[in-house]
């Protein structure tokens, strides 16, 4: 396994021809954002950024996504996991999204939680 020096600010971090290889395959191949992929790879988004910008990859302009888009979410698999009464932070580290979308899709689901429990007013 070689190693190879990346130049930036600070101390250079060192990242493996292993680690360029699979950060190349996620972008160019499995189409996986370049901070996704850091993080998967375990390096600074900073060092991604800079080896895909080496590689030649650029950032592809985010699209208007249609209101009913999932992400690739299993809605049923969403409403199985809800009616278990899973909290939506549970469900959406699970399926790699926010909170605020599973909340979403809960209620185009039609999928209600109870109201929480209030705090006495001090």
């Amino acid at each position: 396994m070689r190693i190879v020096r990346v130049e930036g600010e600070g101390s250079a971090t060192l990242v493996t021809e292993e680690q360029i290889e699979k950060l190349r395959k996620m972008l160019f191949e499995d189409g996986i954002a370049v901070s996704d992929a850091a993080r998967r790879l375990g390096v600074p988004a900073k060092r991604a950024y800079y080896q895909a910008d080496k590689m030649g990859w650029t950032a592809k302009q985010r699209t208007t996504l249609p209101k009913n888009w999932a992400g690739g979410l299993d809605r049923p698999k969403v409403k199985k996991m809800l009616d278990e009464g899973r909290t939506y932070p549970e469900i959406a580290e699970k399926f790699g999204v926010s909170k605020q979308r599973i909340q979403q899709i809960a209620d185009e689901l039609g999928v209600h939680r109870k109201p929480g429990r209030r705090r006495a007013k001090a």
